[in-house]
């Protein structure tokens, strides 16, 4: 077998392929070093002149807030997790005053001034578009999430047919029941029941109860009475707790990306709340199946308990028309609306 030499035309020619290459390969390195220290050096710069402008020259920059909060609206998003928002927002307040800069382009208000000029009738402001992620009904939005002023004002007028105080009132009898069964409960000896029971210690008192929990299967239980004439049975049965933790997963959830709507994009929601919108979404269904087995009861001309069941809020909205415009909700308006009527409960 023939050997190559050091100086054949076949080495020379490899040798030198070998050191194209490395040269090549070397250039790329050094050129893709110099753009990552560029790029790194553009975002230091951007962030510096970002972070100098929030703090010196945003129209925001005048008035009092937390340090972080002036900088980046991660200092609302981390006390939304954590679930302290509401009493930093009133530590807040007791610190800088009714004015407060809790994020770079947010102020929180606290005089009752501000509150007629936001939210009093004809007011020129609109909601953020933040509140289009509240419903759980693809493509609808209830009252609270709709932005435009003049269907506010539409649904506003048909649910008050339904909220007044005269029709609440024919509720009293099946609400107070509610009430009563929750007292029963409540004064069991043992709680084999809520998630976080315990055992009787024996010594003649009561298991105790989480009140938290407890509470939640009422107000629950209250609201599906109030809204459909129904309940979902939550003082009586484990088998529904489960939404509870879906519509309370749901809240936190809708509250956290509502601080920083960029975090949907980054789909970060998915990895700190990954059951709750699967959750929510249950929930929504089995409103559903209460919302139209609700709807037969009510045109079943045989029900001869048709005029007592129709005391609930959802017959009075399926028949209540805007008196302005003759207009009624829609069908998944209705599922919309009772969502929240029920969540407003929690």
């Amino acid at each position: 077998m023939g050997s190559v030499h050091s100086s054949s035309p076949t080495f020379l020619v490899g040798a030198l392929s070998t050191t194209v290459i490395v040269t090549f390969v070397g250039y790329i390195e050094f050129l893709f070093s110099n753009l990552k220290q560029k790029f790194l050096a553009d975002q230091i710069v951007r962030q510096i002149t970002i972070a100098i402008y929030r703090l010196f020259f945003h129209p925001y920059a005048k008035y009092p807030g937390p340090f972080l909060a002036k900088l980046t609206s991660w200092y609302s998003v981390y006390h939304t997790y954590v679930g302290d928002l509401h009493t930093d927002i009133w530590e807040c307040h007791r610190k800088y005053g009714n004015l407060v800069r809790y994020a770079p382009n947010r102020l929180l208000i606290n005089t009752e001034a501000a509150f007629k000029d936001i939210y009093a009738h004809d007011k020129n402001v609109q909601k953020s578009k933040s509140y289009l992620r509240i419903s759980l009904v693809p493509g609808v939005h209830p009252t609270l999430g709709t932005l435009d002023n003049k269907d506010h004002s539409k649904f506003r007028r048909i649910l008050n047919q339904g909220l007044s105080s005269s029709h609440i009132r024919k509720m009293d009898p099946e609400l107070s029941s509610t009430a009563y069964l929750f007292a029963e409960r409540l004064g069991e000896p043992q709680d084999r029941f809520s998630p976080s029971r315990q055992d009787n210690a024996g010594d003649g008192w009561t298991a105790s109860k989480n009140m938290a929990e407890w509470c939640d299967f009422f107000t629950f239980d209250v609201m599906s009475k109030l809204v459909f004439g129904t309940s979902y049975d939550l003082l009586t049965s484990s088998e529904n707790h489960w939404i509870v933790d879906g519509v309370s997963g749901q809240m936190r959830r809708v509250s956290f990306l509502m601080q920083l709507p960029e975090l949907e994009s980054m789909g970060l929601h998915h990895i700190l709340f990954p059951q709750a919108r699967r959750k929510a979404l249950a929930f929504s269904k089995k409103s559903r199946e209460i919302f139209e087995a609700r709807q037969i009861r009510m045109h079943d001309k045989t029900n001869v308990d048709n005029l007592e069941e129709n005391t609930d809020l959802f017959s009075k909205l399926l028949s209540a028309r805007d008196p302005d415009t003759g207009q009624a909700l829609s069908q998944q308006q209705l599922w919309a609306e009772s969502n929240l009527l029920i969540i407003a409960g929690k």
